[in-house]
């Protein structure tokens, strides 16, 4: 679509557009103050005039320009170049196209994400102050305000309808502010329609609830795109479609889906290739393990036979769920690759053979280096992978690979807890396996995993030992694991209390809800409502996850964890044990039943707590229990999940945009008990603009803590960091 704009009392020397060969039914005449909005600026001008709007220092513009250019280069983009559509409607297509260009060209990928993305912001924020009112509804009404048809009389909103392909009653309902484009790409058509620079409209957005495209009909879908197995494939088509896209013929639709379809799998098999190089190409095992994959083959037929898998697992039982079902040897040889290859790495690994593509990308792990002593010439078998610390070292090295964590590295982990599930796992049936490892790394993993077997203990009870004690420690990684896919997975649900300046003042607004509701609720309610205030505070105040609190006891002789002490205080202890990361450094000095006193120092926490146990207590539980908290309208002790639907139900009545009462926080959904974790760290760093205060609080590892939280850093942390080395080179 096109336009002929002209300025307004610019005279002779205005600046004219040539209209293009089908002239459309808009004309725009644009305010002079304003003219900037319908030129489309070039890469060269945002790099000129939006440094300023990337709000950091010198040396890291000159970084990200310089990285942005290199991102330019591989796309054969230069800077007098428009910038692309893509590049501000959808940056993470733009992003995957430069990386796909330098990886064709053989050239590093590392950090190109960042500077793409601060430079995108750049060019929304000079969109978003070009002259015309920050909101969308406002800003939509100016520019259709200027609008006319080709007799010169102002465009009627059915034309700007058609014209840009949105239905009527939504542009009108858009332009009352009654509602905005739920999908980005419909302020994108009207961008288009109107000649606006891109992004104009899109940056006015205030809340994009959907950034899908409409779906696809099946019946135009490819054969192999249809399904439930499908549907992840289906999401990465649609974000390579264009907005011309849906006006194809139908065949042609389907022919345009299967070359992205080919596409997309052939990038995937480049890129599993590279990651994944141990996987024997002649088909050959290294060590013994080709035995161990005959012998999982046959394992895995029977137990399908026996339908064993499939069974619901009983109350109390470990949740495991079962491999995606070998159905087809697609899935067979998923499995085989993944296996194989951590077999081949075990064995390079046992030979300190690190020269794998791309060179230099990581560097053989010092953290093992008795390990392969240890290991010395024993053949290389899946059954050495019940030391965790391999297991361990693997993902790191999928992750130093990679650049980041991939879910092919959570895979081996859920992959090895499935050969060692009780009962049923592969290697969890074979205890002869623990009877191949050399003496002296056995003693090294009971030492490891601080098992201490009586003299004379069958071998069949020590493997089952090591491996359930494997299967722990696994199961930790893989929590941890599966947060750090995405950092900001597990923040999606709280971004509205996270964006603001202190959130933990939301958490602190709730308790005070909590108490005045309190004194207003009587009987059942109200005994609710005080469980659930000092389950709430110690959530908030102590850092501990959900499952510590079903651990908690208390006993009126002062020998639970709870006590109550002399000066009236109350004070909470827990054991090393009861942690998750029991076996990290933080915790190398001290046994596994010692306990950690933690501050509870807030008056109101005190308070919530002594009024629980001296006066909601003794009405709920039984005289015999010595849990601390107890569920209220049946006096048994709480669970795991009897927290979750605790802090569900205060969330969703207290903070939640749809609650009853309370803040009503704008786009705010309801959360769990984790999320208070993520809240209060977040404060800290926000406060103190350092990590460990945080990494003090969760006790994790600082970089647990850099990878999750580091991006809630203030933005002038690189100025700071300027400033203080220009101080010490005087």
């Amino acid at each position: 679509m096109s336009s002929q704009l002209r300025s307004v009392g610019q005279g002779e020397a205005a600046q004219q557009w040539e209209p293009r060969a089908q002239a459309s039914p808009i004309r725009v005449e644009p305010a002079t103050s304003d003219l900037e909005l319908f030129v489309r600026m070039s890469y060269g001008n945002l790099i000129k005039d939006g440094r300023g709007a990337l709000g950091k220092g010198a040396g890291t513009i000159a970084v990200y320009l310089s990285r942005f250019r290199k991102g330019l280069q591989a796309i054969d983009a230069a800077e007098t170049d428009e910038v692309a559509d893509d590049f501000v409607n959808d940056v993470e297509a733009f992003i995957k196209r430069v990386t796909g260009a330098l990886e064709a060209a053989g050239e590093s990928t590392a950090q190109v994400s960042a500077p793409i993305k601060a430079w995108r912001k750049a060019y929304l924020a000079l969109v978003r102050g070009a002259g015309l009112p920050q909101d969308f509804s406002g800003a939509l009404n100016v520019v259709i305000g200027r609008c006319e048809d080709r007799d010169g009389r102002p465009i009627s909103i059915k034309a700007v309808a058609k014209e840009a392909g949105v239905p009527y009653d939504s542009l009108r309902d858009w332009l009352s502010g009654r509602h905005e484009p739920a999908y980005p790409h419909q302020a994108t058509r009207l961008e288009q329609a109107l000649e606006l620079k891109p992004g104009v409209l899109m940056s006015r957005l205030s809340n994009v609830k959907r950034t899908s495209r409409p779906r696809i009909k099946a019946s135009v879908s490819p054969q192999a795109c249809r399904g439930d197995r499908a549907k992840a494939l289906r999401g990465d088509i649609v974000k390579r479609l264009g907005d011309d896209f849906y006006a194809l013929p139908t065949g042609l639709q389907t022919q345009v889906l299967e070359g992205h379809r080919l596409e997309i799998l052939a990038e995937k098999a480049k890129r599993a290739a590279s990651l994944n190089p141990w996987v024997p190409k002649d088909g050959r095992w290294p060590g013994v393990t080709e035995e161990d994959w005959s012998g999982i083959l046959a394992w895995y037929s029977e137990v399908q036979g026996k339908k064993e898998r499939l069974r619901a697992p009983k109350r109390g039982e470990r949740k495991d769920k079962a491999p995606g079902g070998w159905r087809s040897e697609k899935s067979v040889r998923t499995y085989r690759n993944r296996l194989a290859g951590m077999a081949g790495w075990l064995g390079a690994w046992q030979r300190g053979d690190y020269v794998v593509p791309p060179p230099g990308k990581y560097e053989a792990p010092s953290e093992l280096p008795q390990m392969r002593a240890l290991l010395g010439e024993a053949p290389v078998s899946l059954a050495l992978f019940v030391d965790s610390r391999l297991v361990h070292e693997f993902v790191r090295y999928r992750v130093r690979l990679s650049d980041d964590p991939t879910e092919n590295s959570f895979q081996a982990i859920t992959t090895m807890q499935m050969l060692l599930r009780e009962g049923r796992g592969y290697l969890r049936l074979r205890p002869e396996k623990w009877e191949r490892i050399p003496e002296k790394l056995r003693e090294d993993i009971l030492a490891h995993y601080e098992l201490e077997p009586e003299e004379g203990t069958p071998p069949e009870r020590v493997w089952d030992m090591v491996c359930e004690a494997a299967r722990d420690d696994l199961a930790e990684l893989a929590e941890d694991h599966k947060e750090m896919l995405d950092p900001a997975r597990g923040f999606a649900d709280i971004m509205p209390i996270l964006g603001l300046d202190n959130p933990v003042k939301v958490l602190k607004r709730m308790h005070e809800d909590v108490r005045a509701d309190m004194h207003l609720a009587r009987g059942a309610d109200h005994d609710w409502l005080a469980t659930a205030l000092v389950l709430s505070e110690l959530l908030a105040w102590t850092g501990l996850r959900r499952g510590h609190y079903a651990k908690l006891t208390y006993r009126t002789d002062n020998t639970g964890l709870v006590r109550i002490e002399e000066d009236g205080r109350v004070t909470l202890r827990v054991l090393v044990k009861h942690f998750k990361n029991r076996h990290a450094s933080r915790f190398r000095n001290m046994k596994q039943d010692d306990e950690i006193l933690l501050p509870l120092n807030d008056e109101w926490v005190q308070e919530a707590l002594r009024y629980y146990l001296l006066e909601v207590r003794p009405r709920l539980a039984p005289s015999d229990s010595d849990a601390f908290l107890v569920v209220p309208s049946t006096g048994v002790p709480i669970t795991d999940e009897y927290v979750s639907q605790v802090v569900y139900s205060l969330t969703g009545r207290y903070i939640a945009e749809d609650s009853d009462k309370g803040q009503r926080l704008p786009g705010q959904k309801v959360f769990g008990p984790h999320k208070y974790r993520h809240i209060v760290a977040t404060g800290l760093v926000k406060r103190f603009k350092d990590l460990k205060p945080a990494a003090r609080f969760l006790r994790a590892s600082m970089r647990v803590v850099e990878k999750n939280y580091a991006l809630f850093l203030p933005t002038d942390e690189v100025a700071s960091i300027e400033e203080d080395l220009a101080a010490i080179w005087g």
